[in-house]
């Protein structure tokens, strides 16, 4: 299989987790809100005093369900036990309050301890502010996050407009034979893909392509067909950062069929090679057409 230049592999990565639960809220007066934004998705939770507690998600410290966590010995509120409510006074922002948290010395063990968490609205705050309030009644904790995300998003969800990061990494994948033979690949694709990649890098300082099977740019750079000046472009667009070696084995190795001794015979190889030719020492992995793994 010969993958002709400059074929891109995108990598996507969402920059905000899911909450656990719903995390929005129609106030009385018609103003939504998504307070998603807000859930800490590895759960460490926002920090408060002698608290740790949660949008929308647990916290971890004091078991599994709890989103409000006192010093590592009481759970404050449950995270799946939750309202939603106006802060009222004309003020933006809402009321999220947890319930259904651990009962030791409460006044009302069976009814637990609650947090009452009041997100208010700050559109200047793109830092959350979070603060301990105070505990009243007793067993009952009152905190303050002031945000931007704590403000109405119209009247109606919205759409995602979290930043998503593509990554577009232009390679070839050149099997050292499969329905060819290695020197039936060479002559009528990978030569033709070396001598074009490079003299589009030249023309351009800022492409970029990353290259793996040794076997085959061996063959490119000792062929008497490659010219000084295509060697000479190749050490500038490598020099300029333009060319990367990955991997750098003598080809990508089936890893279902081979033993770990040849694996290493032909990393060993391909690197020996790079090393002597340009002092390159590959430090990043490109492992995109194995068939399972050794066992």
């Amino acid at each position: 299989r010969i993958v002709a230049v400059f074929v891109a592999l995108a990598l996507v990565h969402v920059c905000v987790c899911q909450p656990v639960l719903p995390c929005t809220y129609k106030s009385t007066t018609g103003d939504y809100y998504d307070l998603s934004p807000l859930t800490k998705c590895d759960m460490s939770g926002y920090s408060a005093s002698a608290f740790q507690l949660n949008i929308c998600r647990p916290v971890v410290g004091c078991g599994p369900e709890e989103a409000v966590c006192q010093g590592g010995d009481f759970g404050c509120g449950g995270y799946n036990n939750y309202t939603f409510s106006d802060i009222g006074g004309g003020q933006k922002g809402v009321v999220l309050k947890y319930t259904g948290g651990t009962g030791l010395d409460c006044p009302n063990p069976a009814g637990g301890r609650t947090s009452v968490i009041t997100l208010l609205c700050d559109e200047s705050a793109t830092v959350p502010k979070v603060q301990f309030v105070q505990e009243s009644p007793v067993c009952t904790y009152n905190f303050q996050i002031t945000s931007s995300e704590a403000c109405p998003r119209g009247s109606g969800p919205q759409l995602n407009t979290c930043p998503v990061h593509v990554f577009l990494v232009p390679h070839t994948h050149d099997d050292v034979g499969w329905l060819l033979t290695p020197d039936g690949y060479y002559n009528t694709s990978v030569r033709h893909i070396l001598d074009t990649t490079v003299a589009e890098l030249a023309a351009n300082p800022d492409r970029r392509f990353i290259y793996v099977e040794q076997a085959y740019f061996w063959r490119w750079w000792t062929d008497n067909r490659t010219t000084d000046d295509q060697r000479a472009t190749f050490h500038q667009i490598y020099e300029n950062g333009q060319w990367e070696f990955v991997l750098g084995a003598w080809t990508i190795p089936d890893e279902a069929c081979t033993t770990y001794s040849s694996i290493v015979d032909e990393y060993t190889l391909g690197h020996e090679f790079l090393n002597g030719l340009f002092g390159a020492k590959p430090t990043k992995g490109w492992q995109i057409d194995p068939f399972g793994a050794s066992s």
